[in-house]
């Protein structure tokens, strides 16, 4: 009788354990050799629950060799290696029979599928795997939840920052807190990612930083004490580990990475301040190009900025010298920290946060009336409710960016008398989102009798902002 084992583990230690399927073999083929049938196929799924939606690559290529007609016969350990829902058992019902395959389980003997009596014992069975699973979910939740009211790691992986003990580590901590001032302060989540990579800092599993690792780090509630349980944070509950960042710097970032503006952004690392800042001024049969500059190099290696239609080119080193000049002398004045300070507002950023969550969780209100029909009403009108909803989350999702996302150019003036000097150690993303706040820069058609002048700066146009 041709026969085909399935061997299953739904977790094994680090993924890599083969000692729960190697087990389950052994039995299964010295089940077939007391029966005197021949093993043509050992299926495996090791590391895979059947309680989820995950596929079972080895589980769908037995159902495909018993519709091929490839075995007579199935030997498991027992019913829920092979099934635990329902609807797998009906699958596996209509196969049987059809193909007149022979199921033997090695704890619970012979699973009868031919027959009513069988199927509906197999049902039952079925059901109770079933209701064995939620319960075992339901007390998981539960277990969850209980940790996090009492503010203690929920375990799994260790969080980045912290050991699984929840003591810091040190050079850990301060990436997380460099990584947000530097979001704050406009950098890119690429940009910060970079950064890690090159001076050879993992990630929490040993792997490379990605712009998405990051963003999942840098917005995590427990970055300021704070506990979240399924996508909320827990009023008045306080995590019982070290936080590395402020409240208003986490919800700061979080507002930033929600600003639907970013996304529709392309957000990148400069390599030179003016990229995408500043813009070509030559005016073509009586327009102005105004396409945002990009960088290149010359016939001689040097860089330059140059049109994208080809308009202009204007040496770098030059450009941002003198905007640089500018832009010190500029945040040097005497007034200009009241003009900034005059346009703060004072936001409640705890209020708005609360509001948002009200607001969320009213959308979800709203969704689950609509499935139940509890409130009578149509698709319509719960397309209206959701639209007012959703204007009054972004509204707040506008006012928090405004009043957690620190500006470059504030920031610029904190750090110190000596503006020139905080102005190098800038990075060229955070310098041009500086210019950009300050001014609008346009590089004007230099006339052929003067391209083979020194620079002049009298062919760049500045409009000042502020």
């Amino acid at each position: 009788m041709k026969t085909a084992i399935y061997v299953r583990i739904s977790k094994t230690q680090g993924g890599g354990d083969r000692h729960g399927v190697d087990h389950q073999e052994r039995d299964c083929r010295a089940e077939a050799d007391r029966r005197g049938w021949q093993v043509v196929e050992v299926f495996e799924d090791n590391d895979i629950t059947a309680s989820g939606k995950k596929p079972r690559p080895a589980y769908e290529g037995l159902m495909d060799a018993i519709e091929r007609g490839a075995v007579d016969a199935l030997l498991i350990r027992d019913t829920d290696r092979l099934y635990r829902r329902p609807l797998e058992l009906e699958r596996l019902i209509d196969l049987v029979e059809s193909r007149c395959v022979e199921v033997q389980t090695l704890r619970s003997g012979s699973v009868d599928l031919s027959s009513a009596s069988g199927r509906a014992h197999a049902r039952g069975q079925a059901v109770q795997n079933r209701y064995e699973i939620e319960k075992q979910r339901e007390r998981m939740l539960d277990s969850h939840r209980n940790r996090a009211i009492d503010g203690k790691h929920r375990g799994g992986a260790r969080p980045f920052g912290w050991d699984e003990g929840l003591n810091t580590v040190p050079e850990e901590a301060d990436a997380i807190r460099e990584a947000t001032a530097k979001l704050l302060r406009g950098e890119s989540l690429r940009g910060i990612a970079a950064e890690f990579n090159k001076r050879g800092l993992p990630s929490a599993r040993g792997a490379e930083w990605t712009p998405v690792s990051v963003r999942k780090v840098v917005a995590r509630a427990r970055n300021a004490g704070l506990v979240e349980l399924r996508g909320k944070i827990l009023e008045g509950v306080q995590g019982k580990w070290e936080p590395l960042v402020s409240p208003d710097e986490f919800y700061g970032v979080r507002a930033l990475l929600a600003d639907p503006s970013r996304k529709r952004s392309h957000v990148f690392k400069r390599r030179y301040p003016g990229v995408g800042v500043y813009r070509c001024g030559r005016v073509v049969e009586g327009r102005t190009c105004g396409k945002p500059l990009e960088s290149s190099s010359d016939h001689r290696g040097r860089a330059v900025y140059r049109c994208r239609n080809l308009h202009l080119s204007r040496e770098v080193a030059h450009v941002d010298a003198n905007i640089a000049a500018l832009v010190v002398e500029r945040l040097g004045r005497e007034d200009f920290g009241l003009i900034l300070a005059r346009n703060d507002v004072e936001i409640d950023v705890v209020g708005l946060q609360a509001e948002r969550d009200s607001l969320v969780e009213q959308k979800r209100a709203a969704a689950a009336a609509f499935a139940d029909r509890d409130m009578g009403w149509d698709f319509e009108q719960i397309k209206i409710i959701n639209q007012r909803l959703n204007a009054k989350i972004n509204n707040i999702d506008e006012q928090l960016v405004k009043a957690r996302t620190v500006s470059p150019t504030a920031d610029l003036l904190l750090q110190g008398d000596d503006l020139a000097e905080a102005w190098s150690k800038a990075s060229p993303t955070v310098q041009g989102k500086i210019i950009a706040e300050l001014m609008d820069v346009t590089l004007l058609a230099v006339p052929a009798s003067e391209r083979n002048q020194p620079f002049n700066f009298d062919y760049v146009q500045i409009t000042w902002k502020v």
